[in-house]
């Protein structure tokens, strides 16, 4: 069996005290199984489920913490609306899933911009929970790391007029 906590904390918006999980899967019975692995643990938690993206950015709200993403949507695929719901919701975690996975995909969905990558071959209880909590401490820290430019560039533009100005001795 696979060990569900791997101790890494699952790191929520500050004005919410759960953990909001939007499932995007065209496939009813994955949306289940992948609801009741979620459900499996006793973390206060959300769970909106969508058929694609389209429908999951019209019905939900802007407190996502996690995106499950699956691969094959119905006239796309996951890599091609990763962008738009990058947008949409610009600090949460993605992690793409797929039944066809291999390599090549978990490379590009990286590149574009996932947090993480899992083969629904894979799936269980402690390979979600694992993804979860790697995928929002990683958006997370870019939050951080974002949240940390903006305030270097502000004191540099605070800065950039005592530079110019005349040393005096």
């Amino acid at each position: 069996a696979d060990p569900v906590d791997d101790g890494l904390p699952i790191k929520v918006n500050a004005a919410q005290d759960r953990l909001r999980v939007l499932i995007i899967d065209d496939d009813q019975a994955d949306r289940h199984i992948v609801r009741r692995l979620l459900q499996s643990r006793t973390d206060p938690m959300e769970i909106i489920e969508a058929g694609d993206a389209i429908a999951a950015m019209d019905m939900a709200d802007d407190d996502i913490d996690v995106i499950l993403l699956d691969y094959f949507l119905p006239g796309q695929t996951g890599l091609d609306c990763l962008q738009k719901l990058q947008q949409r919701w610009p600090w949460a975690a993605i992690v793409l899933m797929t039944g066809q996975g291999d390599e090549a995909i978990a490379k590009r969905a990286i590149q574009t911009g996932a947090t993480d990558y899992l083969p629904k071959r894979a799936l269980s209880e402690g390979s979600l929970w694992r993804a979860i909590n790697t995928s929002v401490e990683h958006a997370f820290m870019r939050w951080r790391i974002a949240e940390q430019q903006e305030e270097l560039s502000q004191f540099a533009a605070m800065m950039v007029p005592d530079f110019k100005a005349p040393v005096r001795a």
